[in-house]
């Protein structure tokens, strides 16, 4: 008998055969007598050849599951983001995870190429992690890639302070759309400048839970700043930027978790909040918007069972500069669209 493939098979016994496989009884003979244990279920197994390489009726079988591949970034960036490149299935949902940010999704088109810009935290290794569901809904084996952020871009300030110069870009402004329910206050005191007030705010029944302010300019984003009563703040939230001439939604809730509406991206994540005040800056730089969200990922002062409460004082978004014209970069760091 002539052994050219041995089969591993899932109880990890493996079995040499012939290419008809005639006399399996041979086989096993054959391979007791190298000290290799034979019991397996020969329709379950998948060939390998003997250099390691599938044979083709794996080839065949193989062909079914579909692929995704991820092109490795630079290993090391002062970058607060970086885009990452691949192909996957065509007309599949691509889906990542990173340590700070959760689970993001986007669609994949009719070529399968892909390009997300992922947010990174600072000074760590990020390790990601990729897959992609197809229309059958067949996963992709998962890909992992590591990038260590450490340090800041050249000539950043690491505590930017609105001063002179910079303009609350969200005074005023009007909020557009909102899934959480008003419980006291008018949700034009959340930009009208006076801190003094308080609006009350309640999630619903069902989640997300997000608002969304129309800003007045369209500059770049230094920081947002948000204000709460001291027994009442934001523990849990996600900040969201929009640069679309129109746009729907901030949060999609699909049977797989969250994701994202059309050019929506995260700039900011936060947990395990304390203060009644918080500053935060994007961690996209100085990003374009012509429109914020903010998602609310905590109870807060809400009651123990069922549903959260927020009490907000004000939110203000300093910007800084004249008007940017559409489609100017406002600095060097890579993206998606700089690719």
């Amino acid at each position: 008998m002539s052994i050219r493939t041995w089969k591993t098979c899932p109880l990890g016994t493996t079995v040499a055969y012939n290419a008809s496989m005639k006399f399996p009884f041979l086989a096993l003979v054959a391979v007791a007598a190298l000290g290799t244990c034979a019991v397996a279920s020969l329709g379950a197994c998948t060939a390998k050849g003997v250099n390691g390489g599938l044979e083709p009726d794996a080839m065949e079988a193989d062909a079914g599951t579909p692929k995704l591949v991820v092109n490795p970034p630079d290993v090391s960036t002062f970058w607060s983001s970086v885009p990452i490149t691949g192909h996957g299935p065509a007309n599949a949902t691509l889906i990542y995870t990173t340590p700070g940010g959760g689970q993001f999704t986007a669609n994949l088109n009719s070529s399968g190429d892909f390009c997300v810009d992922v947010i990174l935290q600072k000074n760590t290794v990020n390790t990601i992690k990729f897959e992609a569901v197809n229309s059958a809904g067949v996963y992709t084996a998962a890909s992992f890639i590591d990038i260590r952020q450490q340090g800041d871009p050249p000539g950043t300030d690491p505590n930017p302070e609105p001063n002179v110069g910079y303009t609350n870009i969200a005074s005023g402004a009007t909020i557009r759309d909102l899934s959480v329910v008003v419980e006291e206050g008018s949700v034009s005191a959340l930009v009208d400048g006076d801190s003094t007030g308080i609006v009350s705010l309640r999630n619903t029944i069902s989640e997300p839970d997000w608002l969304v302010i129309e800003l007045n300019e369209r500059i770049p984003i230094e920081q947002i700043h948000l204000e709460t009563s001291n027994d009442c703040p934001l523990e849990a939230l996600k900040i969201l930027l929009n640069d679309n001439a129109q746009s729907g939604d901030p949060i999609i809730d699909e049977w797989f978790g969250e994701s994202y509406g059309d050019g929506w991206i995260m700039v900011a994540n936060v947990t395990g909040n304390v203060a009644a005040e918080q500053t935060l800056e994007p961690a996209v730089g100085d990003p374009l918007a012509r429109r914020l969200a903010i998602e609310f990922l905590s109870t807060d002062c809400g009651p123990l069972v069922g549903g959260g409460r927020h009490k907000i004082t004000e939110i203000e978004v300093w910007g800084r500069g004249e008007d940017v014209p559409d489609d100017t970069p406002t600095n060097n760091a890579p993206s998606c669209t700089s690719l």
